[in-house]
C-alpha cells in the first residue's frame, strides 16, 4: 500500500510532512514539491513526471507534497494506492495564506528555487510585490484579494480548494482520507506565518461564500472521516 498526500497550501502540510520524515526511513518517503525536482528534469510541463521517472520507488510507502496529482499510481504498478488529503477551516486558511504571501512581498521569508522550462528560476519576490503593492501605495486586503482571484492561475499558484483539486484532476470522491485541523492538533506546528491581518472574520466569510463558496462544501466533508491514519498516529 502506498498513501499519497496531496498538500495543499496552509492546511497543516508542512507540519505533516515533518511528522512523517521523523517516523518513516528516508527511502520510504518522497517529497513530492516542485523545488525538489533538478534543473535538468526541468524542460517541459512534464516536470513532475520526468522527476518520478528518474527515481527508484520500489521502497516508497508514503508520498506528499504540493505537485501529487491524480494519475501517480501509474509509478507503483501491482500496489495499491490511496489519495489523502487534510483541509482547514477556509476562512483561516485565506487569512494564513494572506499571512504567508506577505512576508514574502516584504521580503521576511526566503524563497525555493524553482527552475523553469526556459532555463529561468521562478521570481517569486517579484510577483509578490505585485500582488500586494499598486502605485507606490499597498492593497487592502479586499483589494488584495480581488486581485489574487482574478490573476491567471495555473498547476503551481491556484488557491481556492476547488482550483487546487481541479489542476491536479481530482474530484472530491477521489480521495479515501480527508482530514482537517482537528485530526492534526496534536503535531507540532511548523511554517507559522507571521500575523499582519487584523480580521474580520465575518467580512471574510462573506467575500469567501461569493467568491469561493465550493469551498465550503469541499470542507464540510472532512468531517466525515474520524479514523486516523497511521502516519498521523
Amino acid at each position: 500500500m502506498v498513501k499519497v498526500l496531496l498538500h495543499i497550501q496552509k492546511c497543516g502540510g508542512t507540519s505533516v510532512g515533518e511528522y512523517i520524515k521523523s517516523k518513516y526511513k528516508k527511502e520510504e518517503y518522497l517529497e513530492l514539491y516542485t523545488k525538489k525536482i533538478p534543473k535538468d528534469l526541468v524542460i517541459d510541463s512534464l516536470r513532475v513526471k520526468n522527476y518520478l521517472e528518474s527515481l527508484d520507488l520500489s521502497k516508497v510507502k508514503i508520498v506528499f507534497g504540493h505537485a501529487v496529482y491524480n494519475g501517480i499510481e501509474e509509478y507503483f504498478p501491482n500496489r495499491n494506492v490511496e489519495y489523502h488529503t487534510i483541509l482547514r477551516n477556509p476562512v483561516d486558511r485565506i487569512i494564513s495564506l494572506y499571512n504567508f504571501r506577505r512576508m514574502g512581498a516584504i521580503g521576511h521569508r526566503e524563497f525555493p528555487i524553482i527552475h523553469q522550462p526556459d532555463g529561468s528560476v521562478y521570481d517569486f519576490e517579484k510577483e509578490l510585490k505585485k500582488e500586494f503593492f499598486i502605485g507606490g501605495r499597498e492593497r487592502s486586503f479586499l483589494e488584495w484579494f480581488v486581485y489574487f482571484n482574478d490573476r491567471k492561475k495555473d498547476e503551481h499558484d491556484s488557491q481556492s480548494y476547488y482550483d487546487f483539486l481541479q489542476w491536479r484532476n481530482f474530484e472530491i470522491n477521489d480521495f479515501n482520507f480527508i482530514g482537517n485541523e482537528s485530526h492534526i492538533r496534536h503535531l507540532p506546528v511548523e511554517n507559522q506565518s507571521i500575523k499582519y491581518l487584523e480580521e474580520d472574520r465575518i467580512l471574510i466569510k462573506n467575500l469567501l461564500e461569493v467568491f469561493w463558496k465550493r469551498d465550503f462544501d469541499i470542507y464540510a466533508q472532512s468531517f466525515d472521516f474520524e479514523r486516523l491514519p497511521e502516519y498521523l498516529l
